[in-house]
């Protein structure tokens, strides 16, 4: 391993040290897959066996949007925050490339990611998801009585869901804004060198862009929920209650600063990159040109320096042409149609389908 990957490697270690429960993961090797299926796997004993076994099946089912939240978004979730360290860490690893330094200093970098290694996370995060547990333990002993609190057990089971659900949502947040922090400060710190026509089609840094990507996926599993709220009020299940209304509004703003945050530094790079670039081929042309220009008036000219300078004029066109953001429209898009699908899409499939079945059987 070179020293460009060993700098690197701290960022899973400094995530694990901070996350027992991401520690215990990566050291039994249970890959982002195999936990979905073990939490899934959970969720459907919790929302199915259990209602068949105590004779709440029925209601379990009429239930549906719980049930959603239950069986969707919560394995989704847990998906994604087992996958997002390696994210990070590939990011990681695919900007450091651009790094000119011939020796990269891995304690910088280090001071760089210190503050995903606190432990001050894991109890901040424990004691969210104790708080919330307990809070909806207490609200399932109120009435009225449904198949989550029909009795104990159904309401004790309910609790390791409600407890890591919120555990890990606070992770998955610490890690977005320690990541952030790290991009700035790595592009900061660090010299990097731009290559304008780098295969990528991102200037060499198309990690970044592919990160911000996955940022998108974890929203749009975020905006199942809202969506499936938009689909209860349509129905008239549900209501413009004042907490969904200031959840709606902190993902609405939240959702471009994910998105634009830890691409703005990278595009400020860029284009300082690319200026200095198209100064210095400006310079040496208009040299060339002079050079060129003096000779045509003394009618003598050399073709050397015409063809030279033709050769900085396609140069300069192209080196215009190149990127200035770590990401183009194809994957833009994508991060659009991953937030904004999960969002409108269950009540545009609703609306679509009672459209259908009105043409179909007036």
């Amino acid at each position: 391993m070179d020293s460009k990957n060993k700098i690197v490697s701290p960022v899973l270690a400094n995530i694990f040290h901070s996350d027992p429960l991401a520690s215990f993961l990566f050291r039994a090797q249970i890959t982002p897959y195999f936990f979905v299926i073990c939490v899934l796997a959970y969720c459907i004993f919790y929302s199915f066996i259990l209602p068949l076994f105590f004779n709440t099946l029925s209601q379990s089912i009429q239930d549906w949007a719980t049930l959603a939240i239950i069986c969707i978004i919560f394995p989704l979730t847990s998906g994604y925050y087992c996958w997002q360290p390696y994210t990070i860490q590939d990011m990681y690893l695919s900007i450091s490339k651009n790094i000119t330094n011939e020796e990269l200093n891995s304690n910088k970098f280090e001071m760089l990611i210190q503050p995903m290694k606190s432990r001050i996370w894991f109890y901040l995060a424990c004691l969210i998801a104790v708080t919330q547990a307990v809070y909806f333990f207490i609200k399932l002993l109120s009435p009225p009585v449904y198949w989550q609190n029909a009795n104990y057990v159904m309401m004790v089971a309910f609790v390791p869901i409600r407890f890591f659900s919120y555990y890990m949502i606070v992770y998955i947040i610490v890690r977005l804004i320690g990541t952030f922090v790290g991009i700035n400060n790595f592009i900061r710190f660090f010299k990097f060198e731009i290559n304008p026509l780098h295969p990528d089609r991102f200037g060499g840094l198309s990690g970044l862009g592919y990160y911000v990507f996955t940022t998108g996926l974890m929203i749009g599993i975020f905006g199942i929920f809202f969506g499936l709220h938009f689909l209860r009020i349509y129905s008239g299940l549900g209501d413009w209650s004042l907490e969904f209304v200031v959840e709606l509004t902190f993902y609405s703003l939240a959702t471009p600063a994910l998105f634009l945050i830890p691409l703005w530094r990278a595009h400020v790079l860029m284009l300082n990159n690319k200026k200095s670039l198209l100064n210095e081929i400006n310079e040496k042309m208009s040299a060339v040109y002079e050079e060129s220009l003096s000779d045509l008036r003394s009618e003598q000219i050399d073709p050397e320096n015409a063809n030279r300078l033709g050769a900085l004029m396609k140069l300069y066109e192209v080196t215009l042409k190149s990127p200035d953001w770590p990401l183009n429209f194809e994957m833009a898009s994508r991060f659009i149609a991953a937030i904004a699908f999960p969002l409108i899409g269950p009540l545009g499939l609703d609306v679509a389908s009672s459209t259908l079945y009105r043409i179909m059987l007036p």
